[in-house]
Parts: C-alpha cells; sequence; structure tokens
C-alpha cells in the first residue's frame, strides 16, 4: 500500500466519522414547552367505523330497510355510484346498487348528492336520488325515482328512472332528501346562485330555489309522478310554486327530523359571517339575502314573499369557528347516554364536530360544544342500525365516535417567550436546536416580511417523502415545531420592522396543533391570542392597520393531511442556498450535514429544482405564475382540499391541462361576466376568475384566509401570464368532487 493511498484512506474515515459524529451530536431542541399542552380534551375521537371498505368521495349514508337480520348500509358517492354493504366493522365487500355512469339521461359531469328510501319500501321498491347536471354548461338540480328490482344486495335498475322535479342551479344547489313523519318528501334546494346572491333569489318564491320542497310521491298523479299536500302552505298563492314549503335559505346541506317531535332541522351555509342551525317550519321565511341569520345581510333587500317576518336561526356560529355546517341528527344511541337528545353535527371545512343542547319544552338551543375533531371534511351524518351515530367524511373513511383520553392538559403556554422556541424573544434569537430556514417562494402576506424557523426534539429526525410524493413537503417527528413570524417595515427603505405575530404549529400526541401570538407594542414579547382569533388594530410607523389574528380552525384549513401539514418545508422549496453571503452552500446540504434527516431518507435537490421565485424577473414567466398559483392557492386548490368544490388544482406539478382549470366554467362565478367567464380564460385576464378572485377583498377574496390587502404585482404577474396563453388550450374534463 502506497503512503498516499495510506493517507487518503485516513482521511476519507476521518471525513466519514466527522459526519456521523456531527449526525449523533445534532443540536436538538431541549427548552421545548408546548408538548402535552392544550385546551380541555375534547370528549370524543374519531375511530373508522369500516376500516375494509373502500369509500370514494362519499357523500350521504343510508340504512336499508329490510326486515331480514342482513342490516346493510347503502353509501352514495358524488361521482355517480350508490353502494350498499353489511354494517359491520369486518366488513370489506361492497356491492354496486347504482350506477349513473351508464344512464345516458344523466350521463356526463353530473354529482350525486343524496338518496333516499320510499316510505312504503320495500313493498312499494322506489327510491329516490337527488344530483346535479350540467346540460350545455348549464347547471340543472334534479330528483328522480328508480326502482330496486333485487333486495339482497338491492339493486336499482337503471332504466326505470323517472324524473320528478328539476330546476336550473349554477351553484350553492342543497339537494338532500329526506322522509317526513308525514310520509311527505322534503328536499333542499340552495339559491343556486353567485356569492352575495345578487339577484335577491332568497327572498324571491317564483322559484323552488333557496326554499324546503314538500311533495307527496306515494300517489302520483297522471301528468307528474306526484302530488303537492292540500296543507303545503302556499298552495292557493299566485307566483308561488305549490311545492314549496320554506324559503329564504341560503344552501340547506343537509336536513333531519327531530326523531319526537317531527320538527326539522336544517344545516344552513352562510356567506359572509355566519354558519346556522335552523328549525324550519312551514311557510317560514329565513330571511337570505336580506338577513344572514339573524343579522341584516343586505340593507337594499327587504323580506318579501307570501310571509315577511325572519325565522331566525335556533344557533349561530362566527366564521371564526365554523365555515361551512354540516346538518346533523339527534343522538339517540346507547353508548353516550349522557349525550341523548343532543343535535350532533359538524363542518366540512374545520372538520370539527359539535353538539347542541336542545330543550324540546322551550324549543330553546342553549349550549353548543365541540366535541371531536376528526382531521377529514365532514359531509353527512347517518344511524347505524344501532342508532349509534355514523360521520361520513368526503375525504376519509365513514367515522364512528369513541371515548378520547381524557388525560389533562398542561395551560398552552400565554406568552411567546414560554413556548421555548426563543432564548430571546425581544431579539427573535432562536433557543438551541430550533433552526432558521428560508424558502424559494413566498406565499402573499400583505406585503409584509416573514421569518421562519423549525425545531426538533431529541433522538427524531425527519424523512423526506419518496415515490410519487417526493415533491411534497418533509414528514416531521412527533414533538416537532415550527415558528413564522410577520413583521412589517416602519417605513418603506428604512430598515426599521415591527413584529405583529407569530403562528407557531406543533406535533403534540399525532396532532397538528395551531396557536398564535401577538407581540406587544413595545416588542418585549407575544401574547396568546384566544381560540377563535381576532380582529385589533396595530400600529406600524405613523399607520393604523385592522390585521387579522387567526384562530386555531382558520389555521388548520390550510394547513391538511392532504397538504401534508408543513407548507413550504419541501425539497423544491428549500433547496437553495443558506444564505446570500455564502451562494455555494446549499441549505439542504447544511441541513443534511447536521444531521436533521433519518439515514437514507435524506432529501435529493438534484432531482428537484428550486421552485420560482415569482418576484424573479429572471425566471420564465410561465414558472413564476404557476409557482404563485400553487403557494397561494394549492393548499385549498387540489384534491380533496378545501376548495374542492371548485372542481380544478392549483398545483405546479400538474400539466396546464391536468389543473383543469383552463376554459373551465367556474362553478359559482362572481357576477358581471355571465355565460363568458372561466377560472382560466386564455388570452383573457378580464374574463378569468381567478384574477377576479384576486382582486376584491372578503367573503369571495382568493386566497380565502391570510390576507386583507389586495396583491398587485401578483395580479399583474397573473394577468401578464393569461394574456399570453394561446386561445386554443382545451378545457379538460373531470368529475366534480366536493359538494
Amino acid at each position: 500500500m502506497s503512503k498516499s493511498f495510506y493517507f487518503l484512506c485516513c482521511a476519507m474515515v476521518f471525513l466519514i466519522h466527522g459526519i456521523s459524529l456531527a449526525q449523533d451530536t445534532a443540536p436538538r431542541w431541549i427548552s421545548g414547552k408546548l408538548t402535552g399542552t392544550g385546551s380541555e380534551p375534547l370528549p370524543f375521537l374519531g375511530v373508522n367505523a369500516f376500516p375494509h371498505l373502500e369509500t370514494t368521495r362519499a357523500v350521504d349514508l343510508d340504512t336499508y330497510p329490510s326486515s331480514d337480520k342482513t342490516h346493510r348500509l347503502v353509501l352514495t358517492e358524488i361521482g355517480g355510484q350508490i353502494w350498499s354493504f353489511i354494517d359491520d366493522p369486518a366488513t370489506s365487500h361492497r356491492d354496486l346498487m347504482l350506477d349513473f355512469t351508464g344512464i345516458t339521461e344523466e350521463s356526463g359531469n353530473q354529482r350525486l348528492y343524496s338518496m333516499a328510501f320510499g316510505p312504503a319500501f320495500p313493498k312499494v321498491p322506489w327510491i329516490y336520488v337527488s344530483l346535479n347536471t350540467r346540460i350545455e354548461g348549464k347547471g340543472l338540480n334534479r330528483i328522480v325515482r328508480f326502482t330496486v328490482d333485487q333486495f339482497d344486495p338491492p339493486r336499482a335498475v337503471a332504466e326505470s328512472r323517472v324524473l320528478l322535479l328539476e330546476w336550473a342551479s349554477a351553484g350553492h344547489d342543497g339537494c338532500d332528501l329526506k322522509f317526513g313523519p308525514d310520509g311527505y318528501l322534503y328536499a333542499s334546494t340552495g339559491d343556486g346562485e353567485s356569492p352575495g346572491d345578487p339577484d335577491n333569489i332568497g327572498q324571491r318564491t317564483d322559484n323552488l330555489l333557496g326554499s324546503i320542497l314538500r311533495i307527496d310521491v306515494r300517489n302520483p298523479e297522471t301528468d307528474r309522478p306526484y302530488q303537492v299536500p292540500e296543507d303545503n302552505p302556499f298552495v292557493n298563492f299566485a307566483n308561488v310554486p305549490p311545492e314549496v314549503w320554506a324559503y329564504g335559505l341560503r344552501n340547506p346541506w343537509r336536513m333531519n327530523f327531530h326523531p319526537r317531535s317531527g320538527e326539522l332541522f336544517v344545516g344552513d351555509n352562510g356567506d359572509e359571517n355566519w354558519e346556522m342551525v335552523r328549525q324550519v317550519t312551514a311557510g317560514s321565511n329565513h330571511g337570505w339575502s336580506a338577513y344572514e341569520g339573524s343579522f341584516p345581510f343586505r340593507l337594499t333587500n327587504a323580506l318579501s314573499g307570501p310571509t315577511p317576518e325572519l325565522t331566525t336561526p335556533v344557533w349561530e356560529h362566527p366564521h371564526t369557528e365554523m365555515r361551512s355546517v354540516i346538518g346533523g341528527l339527534f343522538y339517540r344511541g346507547e353508548r353516550f347516554p349522557a349525550w341523548q337528545g343532543r343535535y350532533l353535527y359538524g363542518c366540512y371545512f374545520t372538520k370539527k364536530l359539535w353538539a347542541l343542547k336542545w330543550d324540546e319544552m322551550s324549543h330553546q338551543a342553549s349550549e353548543a360544544t365541540r366535541i371531536a375533531d376528526l382531521g377529514h371534511a365532514v359531509v353527512s351524518f347517518a344511524e347505524g342500525h344501532d342508532r349509534e351515530l355514523l360521520i361520513v367524511t368526503h375525504d376519509g373513511p365513514i367515522y364512528r365516535l369513541a371515548p378520547a383520553p381524557q388525560i389533562a392538559p398542561q395551560p398552552i403556554p400565554a406568552t411567546l417567550s414560554a413556548t421555548g422556541l426563543f432564548s430571546s424573544v425581544e431579539s427573535l434569537k432562536p433557543a438551541e436546536g430550533v433552526i432558521p430556514y428560508n424558502i424559494n417562494a413566498e406565499p402573499w402576506a400583505d406585503g409584509a416580511q416573514v421569518i421562519r424557523h423549525f425545531a426538533l426534539p431529541p433522538e427524531v429526525r425527519i424523512k423526506a417523502r419518496s415515490g410519487e410524493n417526493e415533491h411534497k413537503s418533509w414528514q416531521f417527528p412527533e414533538g416537532s415545531a415550527f415558528a413564522r413570524t410577520i413583521q412589517r417595515e416602519i417605513a418603506e427603505g428604512s430598515g426599521e420592522f415591527v413584529r405583529i405575530e407569530t403562528q407557531v404549529m406543533h406535533i403534540d400526541r399525532e396532532e397538528w396543533r395551531f396557536l398564535t401570538y401577538r407581540w406587544r407594542a413595545d416588542q418585549s414579547d407575544a401574547d396568546l391570542v384566544p381560540e377563535n382569533g381576532e380582529t385589533q388594530p396595530c400600529q406600524v410607523g405613523d399607520l393604523t392597520l385592522s390585521h387579522r389574528f387567526p384562530s386555531r380552525g382558520e389555521c388548520s384549513a390550510c394547513h391538511t393531511q392532504r397538504s401534508f401539514f408543513a407548507l413550504g418545508l419541501s425539497t423544491e422549496q428549500l433547496n437553495r442556498p443558506l444564505n446570500p453571503t455564502a451562494p455555494s452552500v446549499s441549505q439542504i446540504d447544511h441541513f443534511v450535514s447536521m444531521g436533521l434527516f433519518q439515514k437514507g431518507q435524506e432529501p435529493r435537490p438534484e432531482s428537484f429544482p428550486p421552485m420560482a421565485n415569482p418576484l424573479d424577473e429572471r425566471a420564465p414567466l410561465d414558472e413564476r405564475a404557476r409557482t404563485y398559483l400553487h403557494v397561494n392557492c394549492a393548499h385549498c386548490h387540489r384534491e380533496t382540499g378545501l376548495g374542492g368544490r371548485a372542481q380544478f388544482e392549483l398545483l405546479h406539478w400538474l400539466s396546464l391541462t391536468d389543473t383543469h382549470a383552463v376554459n373551465a366554467r367556474p362553478l359559482v362565478g362572481l357576477p358581471g361576466i355571465g355565460e363568458e367567464g372561466r377560472v382560466i380564460a386564455p388570452g383573457h385576464p378580464e374574463l378569468s376568475e381567478v384574477v377576479r378572485r384576486m382582486g376584491i377583498r372578503g367573503p369571495n377574496q382568493m386566497p380565502l384566509i391570510g390576507s386583507d390587502q389586495v396583491d398587485h404585482d401578483g395580479i399583474a404577474l397573473i394577468e401578464r401570464w393569461i394574456s399570453q396563453l394561446p386561445d386554443t388550450l382545451e378545457a379538460a374534463t373531470k368529475p366534480a368532487k366536493e359538494p
């Protein structure tokens, strides 16, 4: 062996040992005070009721009314299939009951919403289905009837289709079906309108929109497959469809009858500020859009129609705690006797379940309690054959409730300094093991500057994802924490900043938790914001700005399981120089050298070029625009994301065609451009819904959360990009998703 080769081997051993030593002695966060903290534990957790059963974009669930001992449930999926399966946790098989993709009259872009068995089933073997379909680009809601010819398992005959009702709807479809204790079919309809109800559909009674309908399907007439009950409240009113039983609703998505009193309870989706639980009675007017719940909405509108008196909700949730109410049912199971008689309902957006205390004697609600956090988008509630609650989620399984471990948590740190993330909060100096980082493409933050940190507890490491998920956010271990501090320059070019808020995420007991801290005026520390968030004035130099400090629910709306929670912590976002003064040192290589990754689970920056900075004029226009839409919009506008109702995805790694946004009609467009509007209209930014939503602030803005100011530079970028897109691009068709 030559001397030079010997020294080379020694050097390699030293380097390898040095790297190993660096990995073994990597800095870790030992000063953390977040683990084990939290509010009082929720009473329930969600357990997969059928862990071996496959579901795909489910929307509704019903018990199969069979007299035999084979208890079945019937599941409706929005894409066009209805299935039945045995009501048993061990079941893994399901049987197709009806497939709409083979029905000529309903072929195309249909969406199933609800299914109901007729009151005399199976003696009269009819089922009823509500759906939305598009004919020549226009939305239609329909209620159709089918005949079941096979009962174990049930199978409906596609050729037996009978159309009962249809009406135009451009969004906010409603479309729940329930048979009441009187044997009549009740159907909910939304206002079918753009946000804000620009045509005041809610108070018009010359159509079926924004209403609860009531029809008798047991006694068809010769010229139509139903009758109108004689005691419907508007039978003898001119210019009011006799099917209308109540009106003034915005989007009554789910409804159920009280099991004893027979009263109808509805979850009604709000617009700007409120989500409503309503008790609906014959002839009642619920005020939309003169009112949103019990609060005036459009002062230029007046209550009108045959009953111009406002019926207020039994309960209202502000949008700080709920964004899309899903009506539920009254619990009458035996497993949780303390909760019997409570109205159990949820939120599609925040994925949380609530229980409303209802007094049958006084007809008053007295208390709404959050009872569970499912982590999946709630779309419907049902009872099993044992009367226990089943919760249908659109992007996950069917859940049942189980008691949550009642471990008393430690108090949430009341100040940022008490979290242990910073050794000096006043100077924002990170504690040992808390690591600063930067990303390539910053989301719009109202012109503010963002400072980022993450922390790893001892003895754990990060995994970079592999396979088809390799480009997505890294996988962080239990106990990790993340801080995002927002600060504003006191005066342009001054170089002096005032900190506004620090958002903290941490993983504790397999759950991602979110906290917001508001900086004090003297910048000495930041104080914990209430769970529901708050909007407060902030002083920035000579300016006083109104600032929204997000609620924990608002944080969880973007940081979702589907987006892998840690937005921005991905290889393509972090593949950049460690700092401007050392451009040759890679930030990712630096993290690897610190031993932050599990062996064999390191990221591969060579496989993922850095994500383009939307502000970098040197980068290609297409990359800048697609990146802008990705970081500002794609956390919601992705498969099963919270913007999934819009039926397009803005993930930058998809081809433009596969986003299903080009030349696609907006499901609910802003008023002003009519049928010409498209999500992205090549060559025409003025007709593109993406641009229009970016240019407003309010309930219909995009992004929905986290911004109070319009990004004019961002709009200019997207307008410039859309202007140069060739108008030869074709729209891609795609099955609709969320309700």
